[in-house]
């Protein structure tokens, strides 16, 4: 109260708001507490299609940088056993719908 009536710009830090990753405050007209905004809903198109070419995009270096990795991890597997490398696993997935995952043995 002291800061509202001084005119300066003043913040709270709140511990518990930033564990909720709490990025605003919102009044509604008929309410009189403040609540607290921890997600704008759903992203808009163009912010989809940038976050889908990012997820790509840091995949495929991940994938690129950990290629001599695997490579060594698959003939270590070969020369132990001389069975196959990989083993398809079935999981669920998104819409309840399975999708084939294939792991190191």
């Amino acid at each position: 109260m002291l800061l509202k009536s001084a005119g300066v710009y003043g913040e709270i830090v709140s511990e518990p708001a930033h564990r909720l990753g709490a990025v605003g405050v919102h009044r509604y007209e008929d309410q009189d507490r403040p609540t607290l905004v921890v997600s704008h809903g759903p992203l808009s198109l163009r912010s989809r299609v940038l976050k889908r070419a990012s997820d790509i995009a840091v995949a495929a270096g991940a994938l690129i940088a950990l290629l001599p990795l695997f490579l060594v991890i698959g003939v270590l597997i070969k020369f132990e056993d001389r069975g196959p490398v990989f083993f398809v696993q079935r999981r669920m997935g998104r819409g309840n719908q399975f999708f084939e995952m294939y792991r190191f043995r």
